[in-house]
């Protein structure tokens, strides 16, 4: 089970190579392998969360590595 962790902790990780804006609007608006948008009852704002791993394995590995990897777990690999 992944440890969840703020946007902010997220880009320390991944050596400032996202910003924490770009990062909780990938989240928020697209298919973000890492992070979730929780989203809250009422007029208050959502909350960011990132998963630690995934994270940490971006930075050891590439995104690259890991959007490929994504594509195929799914399915989407053309051949």
């Amino acid at each position: 089970m992944s440890t969840f962790i703020k946007t902010s902790e997220a880009v320390e990780i991944l050596n400032h190579e996202i910003t924490k804006e770009t990062l909780q609007t990938w989240i928020r608006y697209g298919d973000c392998p890492l992070g979730v948008y929780v989203v809250k009852e009422g007029n208050s704002r959502g909350l960011y969360f990132c998963f630690k791993d995934v994270c940490e394995y971006v930075r050891d590995n590439g995104m690259l590595k890991l959007l490929l990897e994504r594509e195929i777990k799914h399915g989407r690999e053309k051949g």
